[in-house]
């Protein structure tokens, strides 16, 4: 089964072999040729739907190193690995066609016989080897055939659809239930968004109660500041700058 072997190995091995230097040269004359004579050089080998990737690749490296790649291949892919496709024969689908000069049909008729639990297929619809060309749409479809049953047996079921809110007698949810035993009901918050509080304890001064509440955003810290800075600057009495005063209706 080694490629180099195939009627295509046989048949293309000297050109990866001694001609890459002569591809590049032609591929470097065509890439100077016009956009539009390079498009119908490309169509007329690989058709409109690829003729743009083509034209991108004509350059006289790519040629070469293609080639190049193409004379390892010829040299380092030999023999299947036997072990593990005997292990996983159940799971490996081979899908072969008369027009594959790169895997020809007897190779068909040894896989079958020697993996007699893989799925082996011989192809129908005279798709060729490089099925990308014009095939790729047919040979989804078939990929899909043999995936959907794999895949299907993996999946696991459909999980159903679950709540954390269970609903009681009374049609309330568990996390409201939850909230009222055991954070208990919460106090209502002023319009203002801010309880406003108040000292029991009244300020006297002289015999009137004077009752300061602080002003809006004022913090009770603040109103304490400045009650100490008012009682550090007034005077002693009899002192200089004192001045005796009455209670006067307020």
């Amino acid at each position: 089964m080694h490629i180099g072997s195939t009627p295509n190995g046989r048949r293309l091995m000297p050109m990866f072999t001694y001609a890459r230097g002569l591809v590049g040269a032609a591929a470097w004359l065509v890439s100077k040729l016009p956009l539009r004579v390079q498009r119908t050089i490309a169509r007329w080998k690989v058709g409109a739907d690829h003729q743009e990737a083509v034209v991108d690749l004509l350059h006289k490296t790519v040629a070469q190193n293609a080639l190049y790649m193409a004379y390892h291949e010829m040299q380092e892919i030999r023999d299947v690995d036997h072990e593990n496709l005997k292990r996983f024969q159940d799971k490996c689908v081979f899908y072969f066609t008369p027009l594959d000069e790169w895997a020809p049909p007897e190779q068909h008729d040894h896989i079958r016989a020697t993996y007699p639990r893989a799925q082996v297929h011989m192809c129908d619809a005279d798709i060729p080897h490089a099925f990308v060309l014009g095939h790729g749409g047919t040979m989804a479809e078939k990929v899909w055939k043999w995936m959907s049953p794999v895949l299907n047996a993996a999946s696991p079921p459909p999980a159903q659809a679950s709540s954390s809110v269970a609903p009681n007698g009374d049609g309330q949810g568990y996390e409201e239930v939850k909230a009222q035993c055991v954070d208990g009901p919460q106090p209502e918050q002023p319009a203002g968004g801010r309880a406003a509080v108040v000292s029991a304890e009244p300020a006297v001064d002289m015999g009137a109660i004077d009752v300061t509440v602080p002003a809006s955003g004022q913090s009770a810290s603040d109103e304490a500041s400045a009650s100490e800075s008012e009682s550090e600057s007034e005077p002693d009495e009899g002192g200089p700058g004192y001045r005796a005063t009455t209670p006067a209706a307020r």
